[in-house]
């Protein structure tokens, strides 16, 4: 199944948009020895929040695809998962 390079580029986004900045707490994380147990707490809620997005836009998105194969091409239209 070939998608269109618009969804292609819009999935590489989605994924970045969700990895850098959980990647980027995850150093925080492990090179602070400063962050207390509340701050800590804080970024690990946040990269959970991230997590769960992430999950819930490849659920999304895997759906899409046995969709697209399954009725022989459908329109692309993802939506990014709101916020809690």
């Amino acid at each position: 199944m070939a998608l269109p390079k618009h969804s292609l580029r819009t999935t590489g986004h989605e994924l970045r948009n969700s990895l850098t900045p959980m990647s980027s707490m995850v150093d925080t994380l492990l090179c602070s020895d400063i962050l207390n147990e509340a701050q800590t707490r804080k970024v690990l809620s946040r990269i959970r929040q991230r997590s769960d997005r992430l999950m819930a836009f490849i659920e999304q998105y895997t759906q899409l695809s046995v969709s697209n194969i399954s009725h022989g091409g459908a329109k692309i239209s993802m939506s990014w998962p709101t916020s809690r």
